[in-house]
Parts: C-alpha cells; structure tokens; sequence
C-alpha cells in the first residue's frame, strides 16, 4: 500500500451509485497526487493490516433478494448496496419487485419506492394498492 485516504461517505449507509463516483474521483485524485512521488522512490510501499481488511467474493442475483426477517440494518446495506447489480428485491407471488430507494424510521425498514417488470418506478404505497 503506498497510500491512503479517507472519504466522507455522507448519508449512512450510502447508497452505491452515489458512492461510486465519489470514491473514483478521491482515488483518481490520490492517484495524481502519490504516482508522481512513487515513480521518484519517495514513498515506501508498506503491508496492509490484515486483521482490518475484508474480502468479499462474486455475487450473483440471489444476494440481492430481501429476507423481511433480517433487521433493518441488514435490509438497508443491501437495498444501498446493490442499486447496481444484483439489484436488491423481494417477490410478490411471481413478480420481482426491485426496491430502488428506502430508509430506517425508528429501527423499522421503510421501502419507499419500487420497481416492478414492465413498470415504471412507483412509491411503495401506490404498489401496494395496485398489486
């Protein structure tokens, strides 16, 4: 590792697509600042701390899905979390309803809006009298 910076995440937790570019511009700019030094011999590589590293492997669609039994916390990292892909989402008989947007009011997860096939976006409450 020959550097390091912390990024201020905002809402936690954040959703990724706003994380994405937040975290490509930081990188790029460390880049731009510690490339020149490394290629001078300024800057001396040292060993990631392990014990606060993490790994995460391949995802596939199903760590998307939404288990109503896991907490909320739980529910809202994953919601944030695959905005992108796997896309977080539940069933309502046959359909996959993706949850697009959702937050925590008083420890209970809160959907505020949804996606179905075929359909536009919609608020929760509007899916819930139409399905």
């Amino acid at each position: 590792m020959v550097a390091q910076k912390e990024v201020s995440t905002g809402e936690w937790p954040p959703y990724y697509d706003k994380l994405k570019p937040k975290l490509a511009k930081a990188g790029g700019r460390l880049l731009a600042e510690t490339l020149p030094e490394w290629v001078a011999g300024n800057i001396e590589a040292i060993s990631q701390d392990h014990t606060n590293a993490s790994y995460v492997g391949k995802f596939d669609s199903d760590d998307g899905k939404i288990d109503f039994s896991d907490p909320a916390e739980t529910n809202l990292r994953k919601i944030r979390a695959f905005t992108d892909w796997p896309k977080a989402h539940f069933y309502h008989g046959d359909n996959r309803v993706i949850i697009t947007k959702a937050h925590r009011e008083d420890g209970e997860l809160i959907i505020d809006k949804v996606k179905t096939s075929g359909h536009t976006v919609m608020d929760y409450e509007g899916f819930q009298k139409q399905f």
